[in-house]
């Protein structure tokens, strides 16, 4: 029985993984799905025994359904890790139904709420291995795949090692030179009989950097990659730092927040009481709350709402606007492309969302900020994730370190 259920969850893994979103619901009775870490931007990182992370969906059916949640530890580029020892099939899908709970009398667009956490699961109180996860969630049967998500699990965490800074790139055009240098400083601990730790240097080549919650977007400093901003140095040392000078801090991002429904009333077309969008490429934006959202829940009005985002643009008909937030797992994707009007000439996309407060902004094609900015001034979370390759038990990806930052403007010395 596991064998066969394993076997389809990495078949499966395979065939999908280059499509891959952080948060993504598949089937359509699958309303959102929202993943929580108790850190800063609510970034979905565990310790193995403790820092649970939340996973929480909405489900649109008549009737409850069984579901089952298969955890699957992957290598640092997400492809499921092959040792047996690591993914142990009889581990992965844990016997416990996910717990649900009907919702609030009165909302439409959904009837249950499921919700469970990593550490806490029945069968996953804790985590044995660090490292990367995907977290599936499937039907009783594990017939159908109807979402997932993705998480991290660390060792050690300590945030005061984390540094970011204000630095200046070798370009002349305005604003592309403003940038934020991270750096992780780690020392590898000597060898601990006690806690039976040991490391080889030449094994500690990788650290992923991640801004606010964009987990399909890291930034790689690794010892071989011939990026000229990243840099691994005091190699072969102890102490080992990974610095990266190009993180380009884009600008805060924009907020709507529809909770107050005597400024949105039920049953009507959300529009932002600000009015359309506009392009933001020379304006600074007002603080945000680092990319995650806020739901309202608990009440008849924890309901899903038409919303109708508007951006007005200069029109080019081989532009492709996307718009991206907590709600799309902050990814472009062809379901979020934005329609033109060539009436109002203005963009916009409709969709259904639940009724909260909901960090977003507009990519332009592949680029995040030809529409939005890019500003020292811009306070981002900036999480650091030291990767180890450990050659035991079949060879798997750990992380052994993490750190968490949010940067806070300041001006450039003479110095820098």
């Amino acid at each position: 029985m596991y064998y066969n259920v394993v076997s389809l969850l990495t078949m499966n893994f395979l065939l999908c993984w280059s499509t891959i979103l952080a948060q993504t619901p598949l089937a359509e009775r699958i309303k959102s799905i929202r993943v929580e870490g108790t850190g800063l931007a609510q970034f979905p990182l565990a310790h193995r025994s403790a820092h649970p992370v939340t996973l929480r969906f909405d489900i649109d059916a008549p009737h409850p359904e069984h579901l089952r949640v298969a955890i699957i530890h992957c290598d640092k580029n997400w492809l499921p890790t092959p040792s047996p020892f690591i993914n142990d099939e009889s581990q992965i899908t844990p016997l416990e139904h996910i717990p649900y709970q009907e919702a609030p009398p009165g909302v439409r667009g959904y009837r249950w709420i499921y919700t469970f956490q990593l550490p806490g699961f029945p069968g996953w109180e804790y985590f044995r291995y660090s490292g990367n996860y995907r977290i599936e969630i499937w039907n009783r049967s594990f017939t159908e795949l109807l979402a997932h998500a993705r998480m991290f699990v660390t060792e050690e965490q300590n945030d005061s090692l984390l540094d970011s800074r204000n630095n200046q790139l070798p370009s002349t055009t305005f604003p592309w030179y403003q940038a934020h240098s991270i750096s992780l400083s780690y020392i590898l601990p000597l060898h601990d009989e006690w806690q039976k730790r040991s490391f080889t240097l030449s094994l500690l080549r990788t650290c992923d950097i991640y801004v606010n919650r964009k987990l399909n977007f890291p930034y790689r400093i690794d010892v071989d990659d011939t990026n000229p901003y990243t840099f691994v140095q005091t190699i072969g040392t102890r102490k080992m730092i990974f610095r990266i000078d190009s993180i380009l801090p884009g600008n805060e991002y924009r907020t709507l927040d529809f909770r107050d429904v005597a400024l949105y009333p039920p049953r009507s077309v959300v529009r932002s009481i600000n009015g359309t969008d506009i392009v933001r490429f020379f304006e600074r934006g007002t603080p945000d709350n680092d990319g995650t959202s806020l739901l309202t829940s608990g009440t008849q009005y924890a309901d899903y709402e038409t919303v109708r985002f508007e951006l007005t643009a200069d029109s080019h008909h081989h532009d492709t606007i996307f718009i991206v937030g907590d709600f799309n797992g902050w990814t472009p994707s062809k379901k979020w492309v934005l329609s033109f009007d060539s009436l109002s000439q203005r963009y916009y996309l409709t969709t259904e969302l639940r009724r909260g407060r909901y960090d977003y902004q507009y990519v332009l094609n592949n680029n995040w900020y030809t529409l939005e900015g890019n500003d020292w001034r811009t306070e981002n979370v900036y999480t650091a994730l030291l990767y180890y390759s450990d050659p035991s038990m079949g060879g798997y990806d750990r992380i052994i370190f993490a750190a968490q930052r949010k940067n806070r403007y300041t001006p450039l010395t003479q110095d820098q």
